[in-house]
């Protein structure tokens, strides 16, 4: 279970928006979105536990990012029949605990008040010099539940303090140098994610306006009914597989760092039942939950610089656990006569059962087989594991994820830029390597499109550019190897009789 593009709700469509209209990683915009939208509704629902998320959001110094909240709030997620929250972008205690007494004293006793800290926590605005992380450690009462007292004077004695929601926004190094010395215990409460590279906008039709009616209306609701949360049956099952992250990850990170995996998903996953004005959380609100809380492990295990693939490894094995109830569900649900899917009916026609099919095989024998002997080439497969991992099996140039069952879960390939075969003889090396879904793979080796010098993709047939290729800071690819795909696909040399076959039927084994 993969992270993927199946982002579903009113706040996949500001995800969307976001993306098409400013670049921004669509699945950067969606998890900002469930923070931002967790702290507008956590004063309305019932919970055991606060409806808050808490994200971090980390971008590289070299590669500025623009801002979740701005873009966010540009696209209709600020609007006001949306019950946005308060936001504060004063970073450090003081400032917090000013804004939480101001918000406690100026609101009414029927306000539905709650505070989103958003901005650079660790930098301050008139100095410009960083904090630490641990001057926000007051706040861990407030992503528990527990009540926290910012001051005690008479006016806010009586009013309980509203609840806090973080969608912060710094730089991976300003964070790694903050939260060296930080309690693992303040951190743990964070979903931390790792900025991915922004893309050419789109400028596709816009939906927000119809998303934010929706909320608007999701908020109605809440508002209303007072919505209390419960877990499905295979939702329950599901979080149970999720809470062994706890077990698991003893000795693979710092103490307490990613043992809230559990209380991250179940919040998540309320958000999004919410999104569709629904009260129970079903199994599949909990699946992408999973993505998000799944992409937190495995960019928390890059920014610590974790050794070996541990945190990897727990995280496809909650996959193949995921995978396993899930079947199990379906199956359940489809043999029981109360289950909320209807069991499959057999195929038949309207005088009867199905006709049988034309083609019937005649005997059960195996397949014969014959014996050759193949010349073919020696691969590193090592350095395409490496650039599937660090893509997550998404194409570089669609930005797909092919899902598949079973341990797997997703399925890419390598392709080589400058094809390995002949007359081409490329290098069996990372710098000459994509990560590709099929598609993509096969119109790439037969010069469908092309990579200009910028890595823009351009389509073949309208010689348009289609939109700039997906980059991660550690891949770093041969221009050479580009201009020669290009050359050989845009200077006549099928004309002139020199065969592409070669690259074509070598590239499409799977790896």
């Amino acid at each position: 279970m993969s992270e993927d593009d199946h982002l579903p709700g009113p706040l996949g469509d500001f995800a969307r928006q976001v993306h098409a209209r400013w670049g921004i990683d669509v699945h950067d915009a969606f998890a900002a979105a469930v923070c931002w939208w967790s702290a507008a509704l956590a004063p309305t629902v019932q919970m055991d536990e606060p409806l808050l998320v808490w994200g971090v959001f980390l971008a590289d110094e070299s590669q500025p990012a623009p801002s979740l909240a701005r873009m966010l709030r540009q696209a209709g997620l600020g609007d006001e029949a949306c019950g946005p929250p308060h936001t504060l972008s004063s970073p450090g205690e003081n400032e917090v605990f000013k804004g939480v007494e101001a918000l406690s004293e100026s609101a009414g006793s029927e306000d539905e008040r709650s505070l989103l800290l958003i901005g650079d926590p660790l930098r301050r605005p008139a100095s410009g010099r960083r904090i630490n992380l641990d001057q926000y450690d007051f706040l861990r009462p407030a992503w528990d539940g527990k009540e926290y007292r910012p001051y005690t004077g008479q006016r806010s004695a009586s009013v309980t303090p509203p609840p806090v929601g973080v969608l912060w926004e710094t730089s991976r190094q300003a964070w790694q140098d903050s939260t060296r010395r930080a309690d693992p215990a303040t951190v743990s409460r964070l979903m931390i994610f790792r900025r991915r590279p922004t893309a050419v906008a789109t400028n596709c039709a816009e939906t927000g306006g119809t998303a934010a009616t929706a909320l608007a209306q999701t908020r109605a609701w809440a508002l209303l009914e007072r919505p209390q949360m419960s877990l499905g049956a295979p939702a329950a099952a599901m979080l149970s597989v999720i809470r062994g992250c706890e077990t698991a990850f003893d000795g693979l990170a710092p103490a307490n760092a990613l043992v809230r995996i559990d209380a991250h998903v179940h919040r998540i996953a309320a958000v999004l039942a919410l999104a569709e004005r629904s009260s129970v959380i079903r199994d599949h609100h909990l699946q992408v939950a999973w993505t998000l809380a799944r992409r937190s492990c495995l960019d928390v295990q890059t920014l610590l610089g974790l050794p070996g693939a541990g945190i990897e490894k727990v995280v496809e094995d909650v996959d193949r656990r995921l995978h396993t109830v899930i079947c199990q569900s379906r199956e359940n649900t489809a043999s029981s006569p109360s289950g909320d899917e209807p069991a499959p009916i057999p195929a038949h026609t309207e005088d009867g059962p199905a006709e049988r099919p034309l083609y019937v095989e005649a005997t059960a024998a195996p397949v014969p087989r014959r014996s050759r002997l193949v010349d073919s080439q020696v691969r590193d497969g090592a350095i395409v594991r490496t650039v599937k991992q660090w893509y997550g099996n998404r194409c570089q140039i669609c930005n797909t994820v092919l899902r598949v069952a079973g341990p797997l879960g997703a399925y890419s390939e390598g392709a080589h830029i400058q094809a390995l075969g002949q007359p081409h003889n490329g290098p069996d090396r990372i710098e000459n390597l994509l990560c590709l879904c099929p598609n993509c793979h096969i119109q790439f080796d037969n010069g469908a499109f092309y990579l200009t010098d910028d890595l823009n993709v351009i389509d073949a047939f309208s010689h348009r550019p289609r939109h700039q290729l997906t980059i991660d800071p550690r891949h770093d690819i041969n221009i050479a190897h580009i201009r020669h795909h290009r050359e050989y696909w845009t200077t006549g040399n099928l004309e002139s009789g020199s065969a592409p076959a070669e690259p074509a039927r070598n590239e499409l084994r799977l790896r």
